[in-house]
């Protein structure tokens, strides 16, 4: 498929992003734009493949990297700069997902690149941001160190347990998400101003950004929050519990309808409990002590699986603890088609996650699978006003490299 045979769809066909970043954050960021209809160009070094293509296994990259171009390009050289600031100047957001302050030190500042483009959206990010003390600006940060220095690994795993990160990539997630909303603001303002923005988003920043009222009981009441596991240590009917087939569900009592609902579901009755009046069962009461081991005692006389239809029956917060295996058969996750299949070229039909979440007007599509490393050098430079003969020389001097029998993958398709 030539770029000009691209599709047309979604809510942001008419915006061009570029992103240069290994891993998760930053790619997964562009992805969900290029969900959206955005034409999404995936830069990689010309020296070698991504890493997260060039593994073994590269499932991730072949879920996260669909619907976008793939163009290889040294920039390490005065040349590949030149034309990365080409590239610029007809893009609305560029990304970036290295340590802290590369850029600039390659040259590539925020001003030279408004020079190409004054209204280009630039999004650093990072573990630790661009500024602030030079020895964390320039460290080097995965996801389980943003989350320790994020305040995540502190609150995850049992109460009396030891701190855990939160599965699977959390961090990563979590800033691919701020990175995309606030791309897209900046890009509102932009388009609305005339004057591009520069984004500067450190991991650890959105990290602590989602913690609901945790640092404000700190500030306001000195209390330091900590982990608490699965189960609430003040209440109880909130939490997990096992099932007779050792499988597990989450019940949420939590309101005077879910607690009698509950009772009613599994058969309980009380002369002590005041349904009417119980909105929660707290901890240390006898009365809803013996209502939870009803609870408790009823789950081990059941399947997972039965407890989770019940529950949905009388309408009880619950849910099964499911798996990508046990998921497949839900009939909510059958009917909202969670899972799609794809064509990949070199790796046949795949299947996984469907575009989330849904657009009624301008839905999302997948129009291709990834792309091979550089495939899309040629189109996307003559696009942009360069002749063959100028390609031709750029291959030359390794300012770009070309596309390799097997696409820059280290196994042969299966």
């Amino acid at each position: 498929m030539r770029v000009q045979d691209i599709p047309v769809f979604g809510n942001l066909s008419d915006v061009q992003v570029i992103f240069s970043g290994v891993n998760i954050a930053c790619p997964f960021a562009a992805y969900l734009m290029a969900e959206n209809g955005a034409r999404v160009i995936n830069l990689e070094p010309a020296e070698r493949p991504e890493n997260a293509r060039y593994r073994a296994q590269p499932y991730g990259f072949l879920c996260e990297r669909k619907n976008e171009l793939c163009v290889n390009l040294n920039m390490s050289s005065e040349k590949g700069q030149e034309v990365f600031l080409d590239l610029l100047k007809t893009t609305d957001i560029f990304l970036e997902g290295f340590k802290g302050g590369t850029f600039e030190k390659w040259g590539l500042t925020d001003e030279r690149m408004w020079e190409a483009n004054p209204k280009l959206v630039i999004v650093h990010i990072s573990g630790f941001g661009q500024t602030g003390v030079p020895e964390y600006v320039s460290r080097a940060s995965y996801d389980p160190i943003g989350q320790c220095l994020g305040g995540y690994v502190w609150l995850n795993g049992e109460l009396d347990g030891q701190p855990q990160t939160a599965k699977p990539y959390t961090g990563d997630y979590v800033t691919a998400l701020f990175a995309c909303w606030s791309a897209l603001a900046a890009l509102v303002g932009a388009r609305t101003n005339g004057k591009g923005e520069s984004v500067d988003l450190a991991m650890i920043e959105a990290l602590w950004k989602i913690q609901y009222d945790y640092p404000l009981v700190y500030f306001r009441d000195g209390v330091v929050k900590g982990r608490m596991g699965n189960n609430d240590p003040k209440v109880i009917g909130f939490g997990a519990y096992e099932c007779g087939d050792g499988e597990y569900v989450f019940i949420a009592l939590s309101g005077f309808g879910p607690v009698t609902k509950m009772a009613k579901a599994i058969g309980y009755s009380d002369p002590e409990l005041d349904l009417e009046k119980t909105m929660i069962l707290l901890r240390g009461n006898p009365v809803h002590t013996r209502y939870d081991d009803a609870i408790h005692e009823f789950c081990m006389q059941h399947t997972a699986a039965e407890v989770d239809e019940l529950m949905l029956r009388f309408s009880v917060p619950c849910s099964r603890a499911y798996n990508i295996e046990s998921i497949q058969e839900n009939p909510q996750v059958k009917a909202r088609e969670l899972f799609g299949e794809w064509e990949d070229k070199h790796f046949g039909t795949l299947k996984a996650i469907n575009p989330v979440p849904k657009m009624k007007n301008r839905p999302q599509q997948i129009w291709t699978g990834v792309r091979y490393w550089g495939e899309d050098n040629d189109d996307i430079l003559k696009d942009i006003g360069y002749s063959e003969e100028t390609i031709e020389q750029l291959y030359e001097q390794g300012i770009i490299t070309r596309t390799p029998e097997n696409g820059g993958y280290p196994i042969p398709a299966v």
